[in-house]
């Protein structure tokens, strides 16, 4: 299982991803939207959901561009990417989910 590292209010690293098929086929994302869903790690009750910029909608890249304040808290969360277009809707990756540690800061 993947897992992201971010400091709690840093906006750099973006969490990017490549949207592909389980074939390993990009996704072509054009005339579509990509949404990075952060969820509790014992129930994956919602905390958190944000748009992604695409970055290469035809080779299905997209990334979320952290703000600083979207997430409050620190520690692990479950994450995933849900991408929508034409009427279809896809969560990846779907045999599982991605990891997001958040670290506190140390001021």
């Amino acid at each position: 299982m993947q897992t992201f590292n971010i400091k709690k209010g840093d906006t750099l690293p973006a969490f990017a991803v490549i949207m592909t098929y389980a074939n390993g086929i990009p996704i072509d994302l054009t005339l579509g939207s990509v949404f990075l869903c952060v969820g509790s790690l014992t129930n994956f009750a919602p905390v958190f959901s944000g748009a992604c910029v695409i970055t290469d909608a035809v080779n299905g890249k997209a990334e979320y561009r952290w703000t600083g304040s979207d997430i409050s808290g620190t520690g692990l969360w479950w994450a995933e990417f849900k991408s929508f277009w034409t009427g279809s809707e896809i969560t990846l990756p779907n045999d599982n989910s991605l990891m997001l540690k958040i670290f506190p800061e140390y001021e």
